[in-house]
């Protein structure tokens, strides 16, 4: 029906938008694949055929607004571990801070701890606008920490490989050993030689 393309259209800005699948697509532990149930595609909802209303339900709503929390709060904590992981190489935190610095470091990696226990609190109770709010500040005090790991005094200082000095000793024992397998080669090739000559008088 070319008349009813708001259902279409509204399903895919869902599914690209906010990772909302379709209500008759569900996964199978049996059959290891994603299987289609025609069930789940009746009422308010605009995916699948059996429907002709482009209301959303409670639980699509629902995926809708937890699928933001959830890429938000995962962007925080990630940025978090790629910006630690790019600072593990000079240690702790308080071994290349100033005082001042790490206790700065402290404050808003506390605020940002607290920050996110408060948006996992809101998102339990589905209380998303809050939950969106404190999980969007605690990605404001990753980037604060970063900031203050950035500019941190760190000293770098590069040391210097060294050769072991090659003792004449050495030099001698393989001098000898080349001398004997010389030696060796010379007298099997004129054994050899000697040989073959013998044979043809």
């Amino acid at each position: 029906d070319l008349q009813a393309l708001h259902r279409p259209v509204l399903a895919a800005l869902l599914e690209a938008g906010w990772g909302v699948a379709a209500s008759h697509l569900l996964w199978s532990k049996h059959h290891n694949r994603v299987t289609t149930e025609y069930s789940w595609a009746v009422g308010r909802t605009p995916f699948g055929p059996l429907s002709a209303m482009a209301e959303l339900s409670f639980v699509q709503r629902d995926s809708a607004a937890r699928n933001v929390i959830f890429t938000q709060m995962n962007q925080t904590i990630s940025h978090m571990i790629d910006m630690f992981q790019s600072f593990e190489v000079f240690g702790e935190p308080v071994a290349f801070l100033t005082q001042s610095g790490y206790k700065k470091f402290l404050m808003r990696w506390n605020v940002m701890f607290f920050k996110l226990q408060q948006a996992i609190k809101y998102f339990s109770v589905h209380n998303y606008d809050n939950a969106l709010y404190y999980s969007l500040s605690a990605h404001h005090e990753v980037n604060a920490i970063n900031s203050i790991l950035r500019n941190a005094n760190i000293r770098t200082s590069f040391k210097c490989w060294t050769d072991r000095p090659v003792s004449w000793e050495s030099f001698l024992v393989w001098g000898i050993l080349l001398l004997v397998l010389l030696r060796t080669g010379m007298f099997l090739q004129r054994a050899l030689l000697h040989g073959g000559k013998r044979k043809y008088t």
